[in-house]
């Protein structure tokens, strides 16, 4: 497969789009395009000449997107398709990538044929300027969501641009704001979203398999969702209006909205965490309601979809993060009386290796389709004038799992919460969910005891309580640690081998925070009463 990447860097490489800057780039161009033909792509530049060549900037932007969509299709059923794409993600990376190469192309033979005053040379000189000062994105992009957002094609896009965010609180996508102008009519809008664009992660695996399994939550799941009626309970997430894996997110802009997303050193209080709850309910409820009405399982209906992309047993992150925890509970005064550290810490063990039972599908619960990823960055805020929290979204669906709901209620309190709050507050968080979840199985005429009773509810808690706990430990080695401190592993290879190989040298420094030191010894409190129940 053809280095597209590179490709782009090419095409980044030339800095104002004009005649005379146009030489440089044909000649890079013919570089791009006798590796094409060599490695059998040219057919999407063939394609795609022949839909430039041949429309205008109106007709694309109406037809654009379901002409690509059909081309596949018809790519799919042909005796070669192997041979030229593997997916639908990479098609799609494919065509982002040559889009740029074609305009060249184009706007090349149009001065060669001396048509540079032609309206389709303007526009498409427009445009490979525009993608010059916008490298990430390409305008065809820009105007798929805008007609989503819109829903309609009958607007003309003005200009847009990205501007970078300050804030960095996922650690797999740089963050930006798109600016757009568009007008209607006699009308001209300005519009807001906000871009999250997938970044070359060090665990690159797990950046691509997110990447993908997020495009699938919200081109299929959520659509899925929708055509079904269940949209009245679907406010859990953000409205998405582009998504291409493993590159570029265009969706609300939750923060032009008031949302905001915590630090993940930010404690939740009850409220925070009783609209959170609230929300996965409401994640949760669809699943029920799809398979109960319509007599389905949704891991039947989308076979090999949710397969473990974060915990391997044999991962060294896994490894490093088990022997950190047992190093954490030889550093902690923990406030219960721990006779026998060896005992505790061999039953900590046995509860990391129930970790992966627990996280698969379970035949002895109802699954549903999870976030798995509740820490506090992923939960996005909204305040009243008196700074009281009053609603939530849900972001960054990555890691879906399907699996009990009870995964990602228990790991969103542990992962999130004081262990004061958990004592004073986890059996109100707990009916809370239940009542909300029954409230929302009830408008689509499904009993939430067909699904899960008030004891099957509560047998699940318990059950995933272990599982809860260990990720949380997992998370909060990282999550947890100074602000400071984690910048440093972002960007100090000396820092991030002490993370990634020998932990403990991490941790003893982390363990220097009072919040670190307090969420350690809370969370191991909990698994020890977790350990002396044996709910392991």
């Amino acid at each position: 497969m053809i280095d597209f990447d590179q490709i782009s860097r090419n095409i980044i490489s030339v800095r104002n789009v004009n005649g005379q800057d146009l030489t440089e780039a044909c000649a890079k161009l013919k570089i791009s395009l006798d590796q094409l033909r060599q490695s059998g792509e040219i057919s999407f530049c063939d394609v795609l000449m022949l839909i430039f060549s041949l429309t205008d900037e109106d007709f694309r932007r109406r037809h654009f997107k379901y002409l690509m969509e059909y081309y596949y299709e018809r790519l799919s059923c042909s005796a070669d398709a192997s041979q030229v794409v593997t997916s639908k993600y990479d098609y799609r990376r494919a065509v982002a990538a040559l889009l740029p190469i074609v305009k060249l192309q184009l706007v090349s033979n149009l001065i060669e044929q001396g048509k540079t005053e032609e309206v389709k040379c303007q526009e498409i000189l427009e445009d490979i300027s525009k993608y010059v000062k916008c490298p990430r994105l390409n305008k065809e992009d820009v105007s798929i969501a805008i007609a989503n957002k819109l829903r309609s094609v009958d607007y003309r896009l003005l200009d847009y641009h990205l501007t970078p965010l300050d804030q960095r609180n996922g650690y797999l996508g740089d963050y930006y704001n798109l600016a757009l102008k568009v007008s209607q009519g006699e009308e001209t809008n300005d519009l807001q979203m906000f871009a999250k664009f997938a970044v070359k992660f060090r665990w690159e695996v797990l950046s691509r398999a997110g990447s993908e399994r997020e495009e699938f939550f919200y081109s299929t799941i959520l659509r899925f969702f929708e055509t079904h009626g269940l949209d009245q309970i679907m406010d859990f997430a953000p409205e998405v209006y582009f998504i291409r894996s493993f590159d570029v997110v265009l969706m609300d802009d939750l923060a032009k909205s008031g949302y905001v997303a915590y630090d993940s050193t930010v404690m939740l209080s009850y409220q925070h965490l009783r609209l959170a709850v609230s929300q996965l309910a409401k994640l949760h409820a669809c699943s029920f309601a799809i398979e109960e009405t319509h007599s389905v399982r949704l891991n039947e209906l989308y076979p090999n979809r949710f397969e473990e992309i974060a915990f391997k047993e044999s991962d060294p992150w896994f490894i490093n993060g088990v022997d950190g925890t047992l190093h954490m509970i030889d550093k902690c005064q923990l406030a219960v009386k721990v006779t026998k550290t060896e005992e505790f810490k061999e039953k900590v063990r046995r509860a990391f290796e129930s970790f992966f039972e627990k996280i698969k599908s379970s035949e002895r619960y109802r699954n549903a389709i999870c976030h798995a990823d509740m820490y506090g960055p992923n939960i996005m805020f909204k305040h009243d004038e008196n700074d009281v929290p009053n609603d939530c979204r849900l972001v960054d669906f990555q890691m879906l799992r399907y699996c009990p709901p009870a995964h990602d209620v228990m790991f969103c309190i542990y992962i999130n919460s004081t262990k004061e709050m958990r004592d004073a507050y986890m059996s109100a968080l707990l009916r809370e969910y239940y009542t909300e979840i029954s409230k929302n199985l009830r408008m689509f005429y499904v009993d939430v005891n067909s699904v899960y009773t008030p004891d099957e509810f509560d047998k699940s808690c318990r059950y995933m309580k272990s599982q809860a706990i260990c990720q949380a430990l997992l998370y909060s080695h990282f999550n947890k640690c100074p602000s400071t401190l984690k910048k440093q592993l972002l960007s100090d290879d000396e820092i991030r081998l002490h993370y990634e190989g020998n932990r403990k040298e991490f941790l003893d420094i982390a363990f220097k925070s009072d919040l670190f030191r307090s969420v350690q010894e809370g969370l191991l409190e909990d698994l020890y009463q977790v350990c002396q129940n044996e709910d392991v």
